[in-house]
């Protein structure tokens, strides 16, 4: 059993398209999507959609999201044994509003954040090029830190990220805090396909004049 694929996403709704393989004679008595804002949905929720074709195939449309948001989705099977799952996936809606473009003048591999913006993008290509990557999916944080002893969990820095239309979307959790992230932007199966880093601080490289003897 398998989502095959997630597609046609916008701000408020998406498309999945799944295939449901039963092992054994007896009937598939309900099958359909079921998602969350946290991982391992099951269909004990309401944001769930059932399906009451007899095709093994089929597409449904997850509706009431939230722009902006990461979302965990699964399909599902019911028969007399009981419900199966099939894997998990990981997709973010998109985001019509305003972001800092911090590619605007050139790509880069590391970028500075220092302004009042809470959300940023930038041009997800290979680093300091305009190389384009391959089959690119989702945007994700791989790691996150004050640069210090103290600890930190995810999502202190970096409240979401997402790909779309050929950029990397970021959305401060809260305005002045400093440190570093690591963002990277995968393809459909999960792997990282690059990444970049983003320093938090009120360093300006543009403003601060160096002189040398």
């Amino acid at each position: 059993m398998d989502i095959v694929t997630v597609s046609s996403i916008t701000e408020y709704d998406a498309l999945a398209q799944c295939s449901i393989v039963t092992p054994g004679s007896s009937e598939v008595t309900s099958k359909g999507v079921v998602w969350s804002k946290n991982p391992n949905p099951t269909i004990d929720l309401s944001t769930k959609t059932e399906d009451n074709g007899s095709s093994s195939n089929f597409t449904t449309v997850v509706t009431g999201l939230e722009s902006f948001t990461t979302y965990y989705i699964r399909a599902y099977a019911t028969n007399s044994y009981g419900t199966a799952y099939g894997p998990e996936l990981e997709f973010s809606t998109t985001y019509s509003g305003d972001a800092t473009d911090l590619s605007a003048t050139e790509s880069a591999n590391s970028y500075i954040v220092n302004d009042v913006y809470s959300v940023y993008k930038f041009r997800a290509v290979k680093g300091n090029s305009s190389e384009e990557l391959f089959d690119p999916f989702s945007g994700s944080v791989v790691w996150e830190s004050y640069g210090t002893t103290e600890s930190i969990k995810s999502g202190d820095l970096i409240d979401n990220v997402l790909y779309h239309d050929g950029y990397i979307y970021f959305k401060l959790d809260e305005v002045g805090k400093e440190g570093n992230a690591l963002i990277a932007v995968k393809d459909t199966k999960g792997e990282i396909l690059w990444s970049w880093h983003i320093w938090f601080t009120d360093f300006d490289p543009e403003a601060t004049a160096q002189t040398y003897p």
